[in-house]
């Protein structure tokens, strides 16, 4: 501890929120790549990292869209689809739409893990803490725990 204005002031950093950003294998099970974020990051900055060794087609959250990123990852071999927003010139073709009905199985993946860690695994007051516990979740589900 360190004293400031008279008051002690802890030199922990406090962390108030996170997000995990999870890859899947098609059938929702198991799971390829994570990267933790702070809660204020957008995800689109993290697309390209959890995709780099990823080739065929990804399926993604709508918090992913960018077509500048989807136009990157075509020249390496990955399409990338997401459900376009309602105000999006170009949406879904019905292909995409057939396609993203197995987003379900991503989301199972996630309850699994939110069920494994814990609802309040998000108010973790440090980040070694936190990713301790995300990186413990992913492979216990892996695993088959």
């Amino acid at each position: 501890m360190r004293e400031a204005m008279g008051k002690a002031v802890s030199s922990t950093k406090i962390v108030f929120g996170f997000k995990v950003h999870i890859v899947t294998d098609a059938t929702g099970k198991k799971a390829i790549n994570f990267c933790y974020s702070n809660g204020s990051a957008h995800d689109i900055c993290f697309l390209e990292k959890l995709l780099a060794n990823c080739t065929g087609t990804a399926i993604g959250d709508s918090g992913y869209v960018s077509s500048d990123r989807a136009k990157r990852l075509m020249e390496h071999d990955l399409r990338f689809i997401a459900k376009k927003r309602k105000n999006m010139k170009v949406q879904n073709t019905a292909e995409e739409k057939q396609q993203l009905r197995i987003r379900s199985r991503i989301e199972n993946f996630n309850q699994k893990f939110k069920k494994f860690v814990g609802e309040d695994f998000s108010r973790f007051r440090v980040w070694t803490s936190a990713k301790a516990v995300i990186a413990i979740g992913i492979l216990a589900i892996n695993l088959g725990f």
